[in-house]
This record gives structure tokens, sequence and C-alpha cells, in this order.
């Protein structure tokens, strides 16, 4: 047996293995399940997502991954549009403000690709 600081990072890295891998797709929690971005899949975890920007003249496509729920993602997201100190924050947000500057209608459609870990630094493993 070893010394008590291995056995307890053992433990802790076992620990946050198990978490990432287990499921937790939930039912969506919208009041109205029509308004959920991503067709009644907003509380899965550890996914790539993708969100089309359209516009009358052309469509962005942007992909991200989050190892929160992508109901969480999304309000960061959203908030990115509506507060100009974190316009910058990421690339979807500079545009989508890019947009807004230029005064064009858009329209953001979200959906799931994949399931997917991001790397943890602690078990450095994806």
């Amino acid at each position: 047996m070893g010394n008590v600081k291995t056995v307890i990072s053992n433990h802790n890295k076992a620990e946050l293995n198990n978490e990432l891998n287990s499921s937790d797709e939930m039912d969506c929690n919208y009041r109205n399940m029509n308004s959920c971005p991503l067709d009644r899949n907003c509380n899965v975890r550890n996914s790539i997502y993708q969100a089309d920007v359209t516009t009358p003249e052309s469509k962005e496509t942007y992909i991200g991954l989050c190892n929160t729920t992508f109901k969480e993602r999304y309000r960061n997201h959203t908030c990115t549009f509506r507060n100009k100190w974190y316009r910058n924050l990421t690339e979807l947000s500079k545009h989508i403000w890019n947009v807004k500057y230029h005064k064009i209608n858009y329209e953001i459609k979200w959906r799931k690709v994949k399931q997917a870990k991001s790397y943890s630094n602690i078990n450095k493993k994806m």
C-alpha cells in the first residue's frame, strides 16, 4: 500500500474519471420544450456542438466543445451576444457582434455533433 497522498490521489482520479464517464443525459427542462436550442437534448454533458449562423448573404459554422451541460454553455454564449463587455470572448460572439453592428438579420441553429470528453489535465486522458 502506498502512502496516504498516493491513495488519495488515485481515489480522486478514479472519481473524476467516473464522473466524466457517467451519462448525465436527462430530459430537457425548458418550460417551453419548443424553445430548447438543442432539440430537447440540452442537458447533455461532454459534447461537441455546432452553431450555424445564417444571414441573407452568408452562412457561417462554428464548432465548440463543452464539458458542462450544453444548456450552461448556451447561456454563456447568449450572455456574450447581449453584453458588449464579453463581445470578444469567443469567435462566435465576435461574429454575432459584427453582424449586429452592420444591422444584418441573423438566425442561429444549434445541433449536437458528437459526444466527446475534453482533455483532463488531472488524469492526462481525454
